[in-house]
């Protein structure tokens, strides 16, 4: 099935417009970062699991694929994915945490190169670059005065980074495994941080 060339980008952007006000409403609920873990796991452990019940068309297989190398890489992905990202939201400063997350196609890029043997073209590693220096300058005190670091603009930019990788890693993992149960595994690994 062949998608429109502005489907990627149309679903990037919608990503963009859900994840930035719920880091704001998270910041906002002021709760310390565990206690932010547990909340969202159960909550979106729950809604996902549900979901996987009402609309699985072949539960007994889904099971099955569930305990695959890949499927048990998903849950761990997503549970590092959402302790890292509230922690960070929890932490450090939302828009360092958010910027670090940006740099989630440059790892996916990366881990495709190097688990799947997909080539990577030079305006990939262009970009790449671009990201990097970008979120340089972003953590950087930003007088002048030379590269002084912010440590709260680094700490939320290496907790967005992280959240990256990981998430690259569901990602590439998902591409390599489409059969994997989507909404079982990411339950799982939503419950598994609640």
């Amino acid at each position: 099935m062949s998608r429109h060339s502005l489907f990627g980008l149309t679903l990037a952007a919608a990503g963009a417009l859900f994840l930035t006000p719920d880091a704001l409403f998270m910041r906002l609920s002021q709760m310390p970062g565990f206690q932010m873990v547990a909340w969202r796991g159960l909550i979106m452990g729950t809604v996902m699991v549900l979901a996987w019940v009402l609309f699985s068309r072949d539960r007994g297989g889904d099971l099955k694929r569930l305990q695959s190398g890949a499927g048990l890489t998903v849950i761990v992905c997503q549970v590092f994915n959402s302790t890292l990202f509230c922690l960070g939201i929890a932490s450090a400063p939302v828009a360092m945490v958010l910027i670090g997350v940006a740099a989630v196609p440059v790892f996916s890029a990366l881990l495709s190169r190097v688990g799947l043997g997909e080539p990577t073209s030079m305006a990939t590693w262009a970009a790449m670059a671009a990201v990097m220096a970008g979120i340089a300058v972003a953590v950087s005190d930003g007088t002048g005065a030379g590269m002084e670091l912010d440590l709260r603009a680094l700490t939320g930019a290496g907790f967005g980074l992280a959240v990256a990788l990981v998430l690259a890693l569901n990602f590439v993992t998902l591409r390599a495994r489409p059969g994997l149960p989507i909404l079982l595994v990411i339950g799982l690994g939503a419950w598994g941080r609640g």
